[in-house]
């Protein structure tokens, strides 16, 4: 768990540093640039960003999978903070750091080694934290961009049974969706979210003493609409 932890805090910190950098970069290569100036140039319309930042907030409906019934089916809110970066006319980089709630459910049978008991085995998915580097492809005289968003998120699976050992790691993520703009500084979002996990199973089952691992946490898929706000 401390490995796990160690590994997503580097990325993190890795995030941190190519932001600030390039962020500074840019700020002293356009410092006149005004944050959303529309200009003509051989009659289309272009479109220029200083860095900024940005924080967003999403409600959405997502899918656990490997576990009973409807338990893998919740309602996700999800906070991000980020920075975006200009890259010619019509292309956005960045980076982003997000955070949105878990859901408890119990582990398929079907799928699992449940030999512990004949009650099911119940999992919770701690508020998942990730680290993402992102691109905003603006279509030319629109306010319509495609989002593209790739990283890493820190995932945390408890289990109720004090017999059962719990699960951390650093899993792949990723987002596609659009963008629309509502004025200069708030913009409508629509994406989905791909946590690339596996079926969730018990490993190192001992009957005798009731102890067991969780050696594999849930692949997440989920839809989201929200809000962005631009500084």
């Amino acid at each position: 768990m401390l490995m796990e932890r160690f590994r997503f805090f580097r990325w993190i910190l890795l995030l941190y540093v190519v932001s600030s950098t390039v962020f500074a970069v840019s700020s002293n290569v356009d410092k006149a640039t005004a944050k959303h100036i529309n200009r003509k140039k051989n009659n289309e319309i272009e479109l220029v960003k200083q860095p900024h930042f940005y924080t967003s907030v999403s409600g959405g409906y997502g899918n656990f999978n490997g576990v009973l019934s409807n338990d893998g089916q919740t309602g996700i809110l999800r906070f991000a903070i980020g920075t975006q970066f200009n890259f010619g006319c019509y292309t956005l980089f960045g980076t982003e750091l997000g955070i949105q709630t878990g859901n408890r459910m119990r582990i398929n049978s079907d799928n699992a080694i449940v030999a512990i008991g004949s009650a099911p085995v119940f999992l919770t998915i701690k508020p998942p934290i990730d680290a993402l580097l992102t691109v905003a492809l603006h279509f030319r005289n629109t306010s319509l961009s495609i989002l593209g968003k790739a990283g890493v998120v820190y995932y945390q699976g408890m289990m109720d049974s004090a017999t059962i050992s719990n699960k951390s790691k650093v899993m792949p993520e990723a987002q596609l969706g659009l963008s629309v703009g509502l004025s200069s500084e708030l913009s409508l979002i629509v994406y989905y979210q791909h946590l690339f996990g596996t079926t969730p199973r018990l490993s190192n089952i001992d009957i005798d003493t009731g102890t067991a691992s969780l050696n594999k946490l849930p692949t997440m898929q989920a839809g989201f609409i929200g809000i962005e706000k631009h500084f």
